[in-house]
């Protein structure tokens, strides 16, 4: 029987053992499903531990074994379970083998949480609301996202590309040594005080996430109610320097008592086009394909003179309905321009009818495609943070192309990076005809996961534009352990 577990801050745990029967040829071995965070390791290299007076035990003796962990990433939960397997030979000579779990806190076994790998810089208060936060790292970190909030609750915090977090600006890895700023934008009350306090939720690959809490000035005019569409700006070497609007909504459209959508036409070209709508009158909205934006049904450019569509789904509730015939809904709508070399984003109100008769045009066209032009290829090519790549080729150029994935393996979680909803591809939004691109994303196996398993499986489901319509396809896929390894991905 296993009598006691106990853990050194060295990294060793020491297990004591007691004979029941009298037993022979007895090694010890050890598991854990966090098998990304930690590296199991026994004596002198060997293949398991043995107790320390040798391995063979008479009835009611004791002795010990231990085993050494040492950590691979940050872990953020308090405890690490092991599986500890006593193989031996029993009185009869046949083999037996049993198994107890155990549970060691973490803080024994490594200190590492994180919070040292990364550090501010320094925080630069902008024009119009911007703060920006310059970061340094010891160590090669990925999947960097960070949120704020105020402490009092007084501000409003905007991210760049209308999104719900902030990356760097080089991307989501930085290296050792290596410097890179990340922006958001505070939008203040009128009533509000010329400083505020900052919270800032900092997560990454090599993080339990750090909370830094500082004093930030925000240099901002106060809030205007919205009553016009009004170009909005970055800050400093990002700043938007566009003085008029690129493009004008020209109608609003309803299709069935669900779907909105705001045409638009350009009287220039923009492109990196996104969406974001919301509502202080009691509806719910989202957006096709489970994203946390909209973009254009075409793609995401929308070219001098044309005409293209952005598509929302607003439910009213029963209170809503009784309380009126429309919502007031405010959008905000992030681009790209040639002339500016920052994002810009145009922020409008439009008030929107609940009665889907008026102005019954179709906002989404069913796909046209029997079978998807696009093909997935398998998984290869471990990468840093325990991601794995996903390939995918088309027959036909598509756009804004979004790759979903969900565990089906019990056990297996799927975790896109930053938190996503899902993984863009590794070159860009598009997927040109012949091409090959990747998507990553990074399995976690936890309770319930099999440690017998060779491989997983998992729901891929890739939502794309072409033609002016929506398109998507799915597959289940299983995909190797092997391509977790980094051997594989040489």
């Amino acid at each position: 029987e296993l009598v006691e577990a106990s853990a050194h801050t060295s990294g060793w745990v020491t297990l004591s053992l007691k004979a029941l029967a009298g037993v022979t040829e007895l090694a010890v071995t050890a598991t854990t499903i966090e098998a990304d965070s930690f590296v199991i390791s026994y004596p002198g290299d060997r293949a398991a531990t043995m107790p320390s007076k040798g391995q063979t035990l008479q009835a009611d003796a004791s002795d010990t074994a231990a085993f050494f962990v040492s950590p691979k990433r940050a872990y953020c939960k308090e405890h690490v379970d092991f599986a500890v397997t006593a193989a031996y030979v029993d009185a009869s000579g046949a083999p037996q083998t049993q198994t107890f779990p155990i549970e060691v806190p973490t803080n024994t076994l490594t200190t590492r949480k994180g919070e040292e790998a990364i550090a501010i810089q320094s925080v630069e208060q902008l024009d119009q609301g911007w703060v920006k936060l310059h970061f340094i790292s010891d160590q090669t970190i990925t999947d960097f996202a960070v949120t704020a909030s105020t402490v009092d609750g007084v501000c409003r915090v905007a991210y760049p590309g209308a999104l719900f977090y902030a990356s760097l600006a080089r991307g989501s890895t930085l290296h050792p040594g290596q410097s890179d700023f990340t922006s958001m934008r505070l939008i203040r009350p009128e009533d509000s005080t010329d400083a505020v306090t900052m919270s800032f939720h900092v997560s990454h690959s090599e993080s339990c996430a750090t909370e830094l809490v500082l004093n930030v000035p925000v240099k901002l005019e106060t809030q205007k109610p919205i009553s016009a569409d009004t170009v909005d700006s970055q800050s400093d070497d990002l700043k938007c320097s566009l003085e008029t609007t690129p493009f004008q909504v020209s109608k609003v459209i309803r299709d069935g008592p669900q779907w909105v959508g705001l045409e638009f036409t350009a009287t220039e070209t923009v492109t990196e086009w996104s969406m974001v709508a919301t509502s202080t009158d009691d509806v719910a909205i989202s957006y096709p394909g489970g994203r946390q934006f909209t973009s254009l049904a075409g793609s995401s450019t929308l070219r001098l003179g044309t005409s293209d569509k952005s598509a929302f789904r607003m439910v009213p509730s029963e209170a809503a309905i009784a309380a009126g015939d429309s919502a007031l809904v405010d959008f905000v709508v992030t681009f790209k321009h040639a002339s500016s070399p920052g994002m810009c984003s145009i922020t409008l109100q439009r008030s929107i009818p609940f009665n889907s008769e008026q102005e019954a045009t179709v906002v989404r066209q069913p796909c046209e495609f029997t079978t998807t032009p696009i093909s997935y290829l398998g998984a290869c090519c471990a990468e840093e943070g325990g991601y794995v790549s996903l390939k995918f080729t088309t027959s036909k150029t598509v756009n804004d192309v979004r790759v979903h994935v969900t565990g089906i393996t019990n056990g297996l979680t799927v975790v896109h990076p930053a938190n996503s909803a899902y993984s863009s591809l590794a070159t860009s939004s598009t997927l040109s005809d012949g091409t090959i691109d990747t998507a990553a994303v990074r399995p976690v196996f936890g309770d319930g996961w099999d440690q017998a398993n060779t491989s997983f499986r998992v729901n891929v489901r890739v939502t794309f534009a072409y033609n002016g319509q929506d398109c998507g396809f799915e597959e289940e896929v299983e995909i190797s352990l092997d391509a977790l390894t980094p051997t594989h991905a040489q």
